[in-house]
């Protein structure tokens, strides 16, 4: 009964948006073929509930509905892989700043010849209160006295907190 309903109000609907588009448009040349589109409208309206039957209830809206859903899934999962490129990336980014920004300072501060600085760090970024926790680190220097080694560990564990046994000087 519900579906009778439904088409009924739908040719009511369209009629009512006909009659208003025929007060609105004035008479004219293009007169001729609104007529014809509005009346392949209304046959539409009428017929659709008939082809629905024929083809077994709402076949067209059925797979509409499943390509959305097909559509709507893999852009969920092109979503995550974008994400967690993205989050690579960050990642990746943070080490080397973090890295140069050590190898710098280093230089600066002993006028010393850093080759490469070397870090290893929590990079969970789920992890929000410890991520960026530099865990170890190793400073390659082209060459370093023991007294000198000894400076740059301390002032690496002070300022980064890291642990001084996980802390390397090669050179």
């Amino acid at each position: 009964m519900q579906i009778i309903r439904d088409w009924i109000i739908n040719i009511f609907v369209v009629m009512i948006f006909i009659t208003i588009l025929d007060a609105i448009i004035p008479s004219s040349n293009f007169k001729k073929y609104i007529d014809v589109v509005t009346g392949l409208v209304v046959i539409i309206a009428i017929l659709s509930p008939v082809i629905n039957l024929i083809k077994g209830e709402d076949f067209i809206q059925k797979e509409v509905l499943s390509s959305t859903i097909g559509l709507k899934s893999e852009e969920i999962v092109n979503d995550n892989a974008y994400l967690k490129v993205q989050q690579d990336v960050f990642i990746n980014q943070y080490k080397k700043n973090m890295e140069e920004n050590i190898r710098q300072w280093i230089s600066k501060k002993y006028n010393a010849d850093v080759k490469r600085v070397s870090i290893d760090f929590n990079s969970d970024i789920n992890d929000t209160e410890h991520f960026g926790y530099i865990k170890k680190v190793e400073v390659y220097i082209g060459s370093a006295e023991k007294s000198l080694a000894d400076k740059i560990i301390k002032d690496i564990s002070s300022f980064y907190n890291v642990d001084k046994a996980n802390i390397t000087i090669i050179g």
